[in-house]
């Protein structure tokens, strides 16, 4: 921190500094003596020393307040005004467009308009080499496009930030916030883990900021169990999708019984998903939980039920077949026979089932 004084600017801390004080106190101090003065003059030059000790400890604490104030604020970074159309959404944004087509964020913008702007600042990046200086957001993409569709400044707080940084910043700030749909983060997490595809080659592109899920998780300071349940929405069929309306009202928990349809009856699933959507179609209103029942609940009970369950891979070819014996006993039959490296793995995911 620092003032001016005449022309030349000066350093606070350098202005209050201590050590002519105390130098001054030791030319004026007499050598120590447990004795009292005998004279007039000594007692009041002991009088004086004791009186600019006081006021040197007096000025140390003084001084102690204002460099703990100077680094506070050398710690925090400016709250800037910005226009809403020179900050972009960062490619790792994680929220998909139907995020900012609801009721609850027509109500967010409403309380950001009634408050006159955005209390709370997002934090962004700036971009190098763009004129006028464009930045990128961190987090706060609908706090930044509630302020966008009402015209007025962004409060935002600028700061410099890796890409891993940014993609950490982001999640756990949103973590603290409304929750993003368990679609939403699967895509996020997979693109965070997944290489990076050159757009000649087609597909969706990686990020490549964390090696595997595990590494991600703990990163971000996730449970690895929630991030795996996430990216199995993400990886659900489009159709499947399809028949939900929204894929950001999948919930969570329903990311195991609809992997497990997925799993033991892709056809049966994906059947059942076209049916959900011809009656969607048809002006049919079905909630997700509706949705949700339709799809998975034949494939969870039909090995109950004694029925043979088809077990696929993705182009439908039929590897194996579930069924329950007479005793009550759920069988796997596989058509092809299974080597050793492949058995260990069955063995291992079945111990694993059932610790």
């Amino acid at each position: 921190m620092s003032t001016k004084r005449g022309n030349r600017p000066t350093d606070i801390g350098a202005m209050l500094s201590l050590g002519n004080l105390d130098a001054a106190v030791t030319a004026r101090s007499t050598p120590a003596t447990e004795s009292r003065p005998r004279t007039a003059a000594g007692e009041l030059l002991a009088e004086r020393r004791s009186g600019l000790e006081s006021e040197n400890a007096r000025l140390r604490a003084q001084v102690g307040d204002l460099q703990s104030e100077v680094q506070k604020w050398s710690d925090s970074l400016p709250v800037l005004a910005l226009d809403p159309d020179l900050v972009e959404h960062s490619r790792f944004a994680n929220r998909i467009a139907e995020s900012f087509d609801t009721p609850e964020f027509r109500e967010f913008k409403a309380e950001i308009q009634a408050a006159g702007g955005n209390v709370q600042p997002i934090k962004v990046v700036p971009i190098p080499g763009t004129e006028p200086l464009r930045y990128s957001i961190v987090y706060g993409h609908r706090r930044h496009r509630a302020c966008l569709e009402l015209g007025i400044k962004v409060n935002a707080i600028v700061e410099n930030l890796s890409e891993r940084g940014q993609f950490i910043e982001m999640e756990r700030e949103n973590r603290g916030r409304r929750d993003l749909s368990a679609y939403e983060q699967g895509l996020w997490y997979l693109r965070a883990c997944s290489p990076v595809i050159p757009a000649e080659k087609g597909g969706q592109t990686g990020w490549a900021l964390f090696g595997n899920m595990s590494e991600m998780a703990e990163a971000l300071g996730v449970d690895k169990g929630n991030v795996s349940k996430a990216c199995q929405i993400a990886e659900l069929p489009d159709a499947v999708l399809a028949a939900f309306g929204r894929p950001t009202e999948i919930q969570f928990n329903w990311a195991t019984a609809l992997t497990r349809a997925r799993k033991l009856d892709l056809p049966g699933l994906l059947s059942r998903a076209a049916d959900v959507r011809r009656r969607r179609e048809a002006g049919e209103l079905l909630s997700a939980k509706t949705v949700y029942a339709l799809l998975t609940s034949p494939a969870q009970v039909a090995v109950e039920q004694g029925a043979e369950v088809e077990l696929t891979q993705a182009d439908g070819t039929r590897f194996a077949r579930l069924l329950r014996d007479k005793k009550g006993r759920t069988v796997v039959e596989f058509d092809a026979p299974l080597s050793s490296a492949d058995t260990d793995k069955l063995v291992e995911g079945l111990v694993e089932l059932f610790k």
